[in-house]
């Protein structure tokens, strides 16, 4: 009986024994298993800025304000047409061809003494090209520096009254954010210089735009 027993208690260590051996290979197996699946998983993709060809709508008010007692308001739409391109790593770069009109908010103009002819600041259509130099803040958020020059149509703008066409220099500050693949959300702040008419004196204009770009991708 004894030996009946004795056996009975090394058959049942024998069955733990196995018990545990099993479970140990199991997670063993199964932490080798997840090890391998981390470093198959692929990481996040990062979204990429997208550039190449463009073109861009944007309208916001000007402001004309000469030298001369006269100024003048406007609502202004834009239609740009560029391309872009990476140039460095964050570094981000554009050529952008672009027309003007603008409708009369508010014009105030004075009446010159010597010709009794009307004389304003009031700007109408208008045509140039810019660079755009700019840095990534964020993956989808360009900032930029625009620079460029325009040539604008000025009515009434002489000593007699008569319109001219004045060409100036740009600089400006925006920003461009990538709503998807092709289409961006563009803001930006513009001032514009001109050389001097003999009526109005030094012209020269702010513009506060809002637009946006699409992109053929």
């Amino acid at each position: 009986m004894k030996d009946f027993f004795m056996e009975k208690i090394m058959f049942k260590k024998l069955l733990i024994a196995s018990a545990v051996l099993a479970t140990t290979t199991s997670v063993a197996f199964a932490g080798a298993h997840y090890k391998t699946d981390l470093k198959n998983e692929m990481p996040c993709p990062t979204y990429v800025f997208p550039t190449g060809p463009y073109i861009g709508f944007s309208i916001g008010p000007v402001v004309n304000v000469p030298n001369k007692p006269a100024n003048y308001v406007g609502i202004n739409g834009i239609l740009s047409a560029g391309y872009s391109a990476f140039v460095a790593s964050n570094f981000y770069l554009a050529g952008e061809i672009f027309v003007q009109d603008n409708a009369n908010v508010q014009n105030r103009g004075f009446v010159k003494a010597s010709t009794g002819k009307n004389v304003d600041a009031s700007s109408s259509w208008g045509y140039g090209l810019s660079i755009l130099p700019g840095m990534m803040i964020n993956e989808r958020v360009l900032g930029y520096i625009r620079a460029g020059v325009i040539n604008s149509h000025f009515n009434h703008a002489t000593a007699n009254g008569n319109s001219l066409n004045k060409t100036g220099g740009q600089l400006g500050l925006g920003t461009e954010t990538a709503l998807n693949t092709n289409w961006d959300l563009r803001t930006e702040y513009v001032y514009s210089s001109y050389s001097g008419t003999g009526g109005i004196g030094v012209p020269h204009s702010h513009e506060f735009n809002l637009g946006v770009v699409y992109k053929f991708i």
